[in-house]
């Protein structure tokens, strides 16, 4: 199927092109846009296998999109095709009694949260509601419930994926389960993934959230609780702290905190950081569901609109150290001082209770981050269009500023250097797993169709 005229009418859904009423190649990222030559909404994983086979047959280069929330530009590409699920692949379904949710893999997560607490039920998502399901769960997947749940990866139960030749395959413990294996972990390497399936978890209809924002003087303090207050953190609870601009620019620390418990319970186990003196306490209870709204507060880089400059750039952490708070103050600083159309960039830590992670062994999946280190995220933005070309470099210096090793990273925190070269980035973000993963890879994409995403070359 070679001609446009024959791919489109065979479609259930939609192809387009630039000039047509349904074109669009928005992203989250304004500078993770490219100009695709056509974009494919399909209907069904059927229309999705057409979509790969014209891609290939006239030789374009293929992208995947979900959520379109990455700043790689890993869900774009220039004068190929786009396969978009959001449009409309996007649905969820639960089945309350054997407490599964049945998600297309177009769906956000704020969709899945939203479908599923009506039962009183939840699946381990991400923490924001407007990233896709897709790109998060097949790069491994930390969210506020990891500390209980584990990974996302670890509450999939099966996905239907469509494979480089056009085939249609459910992955599961039962069913193709190389392929099962190398998706929990190994990106969209394998091709998309039309229906995830989720194991879902019950689930208290309202939480504790702490929000604090704190004067970046109160760091060394901050530090020092942190330190006490990790030795003896609950899988019920997780921070994040964030070193961003408050209203009007000023540099602030917005701790933000979840106890999945009552009111009473959370206060406890943050009172000793409400003592410090935060500028503003606006710590509360709340519905679950609103937690994965939080970062996209005022404080955090207005985090929900579309169409600004990101790039995400992150690391391990492998210890924490009273100093690594200062580390970030000064590296954020020096950073807005050097380049102030970075100013609403923020710098986040994310602290999960890591029991539940490891406790899965390394190569039971093909992600690799299992050691319970913590995740450190760079979220730049910048106004000025002349420091695109140089924002991956700005960002390689301010993460080294703060973490002076090699440590790796979480992969769904990609700047994108991905997309461009060997196979060197895959071998180290999949470490002792990436023989498997390029043996697989050789199984079900040989000619190396999808790559836009740490590449895993086939064996």
């Amino acid at each position: 199927m070679t001609s446009l005229q024959e791919f489109s009418s065979s479609l259930k859904g939609q192809v387009t092109t630039e000039g047509d009423a349904g074109y669009d190649i928005k992203r989250w990222a304004k500078n993770a846009v490219r100009k695709a030559k056509y974009v494919v909404y399909p209907m069904d994983a059927e229309d999705v296998s057409k979509a790969i086979l014209f891609a290939k047959a006239n030789k374009l280069d293929l992208a995947i999109c979900g959520g379109g929330h990455g700043s790689s530009g890993a869900s774009s590409t220039e004068g190929g095709v786009v396969i978009d699920l959001g449009k409309k692949m996007n649905g969820v379904r639960i089945d309350e009694e054997k407490k599964l949710a049945y998600v297309q893999g177009g769906a956000l997560w704020g969709s899945v949260d939203e479908a599923s607490m009506k039962y009183g039920l939840v699946a381990l998502g991400g923490v924001v509601s407007h990233t896709g399901v897709g790109g998060l769960t097949t790069g491994g997947g930390y969210g506020w419930l990891t500390g209980q749940h584990g990974l996302v990866v670890d509450n999939l139960v099966s996905a239907t994926v469509v494979t480089a030749n056009g085939d249609v395959l459910t992955a599961s413990d039962t069913e193709n389960t190389d392929l099962f294996w190398a998706i929990r972990g190994g990106g969209s390497n394998f091709g998309p993934v039309t229906e995830f399936v989720y194991r879902l978890h019950e689930q208290r209809a309202e939480i504790y959230f702490a929000e604090m924002i704190f004067l970046p003087d109160k760091v060394p303090q901050i530090a020092n609780e942190i330190e006490e207050w990790s030795k003896t953190q609950s899988a019920e609870t997780a921070l994040h702290l964030v070193f961003a601009a408050g209203p009007g620019g000023r540099p602030c620390v917005v701790l933000m905190g979840m106890h999945n418990g009552s009111l009473e319970e959370g206060e406890a186990r943050f009172e000793n950081f409400a003592a410090l003196g935060p500028l503003l306490n606006k710590s509360r209870q709340m519905p679950y569901p609103e937690i994965n709204n939080a970062q996209e507060s005022p404080f955090v880089n207005h985090a929900a609109e579309h169409g600004q400059n990101r790039l995400f750039k992150g690391a391990f952490v492998p210890e924490f150290d009273k100093e690594l708070l200062s580390r970030i103050k000064l590296a954020r600083e020096k950073m807005v001082t050097d380049y102030p159309a970075t100013a609403q960039s923020a710098i986040i830590i994310e602290f999960y209770n890591s029991e539940k992670v490891r406790s899965v062994p390394l190569e039971a999946t093909a992600y690799a981050g299992r050691h319970g280190n913590r995740n450190l995220c760079l979220a730049l933005s910048w106004t000025d269009e002349s420091l695109t070309p140089h924002v991956r470099q700005i960002s390689k210096d301010v993460v080294a500023s703060i973490i002076p090793r090699e440590t790796g990273e979480y992969g769904n925190l990609s700047d994108g250097e991905t997309l461009e070269g060997g196979a060197e980035k895959s071998v180290a973000l999949f470490g002792v797993n990436y023989p498997r993963l390029a043996s697989i890879k050789k199984r079900y994409d040989p000619e190396n169709v999808f790559r836009k995403w740490y590449n895993i070359i086939p064996a």
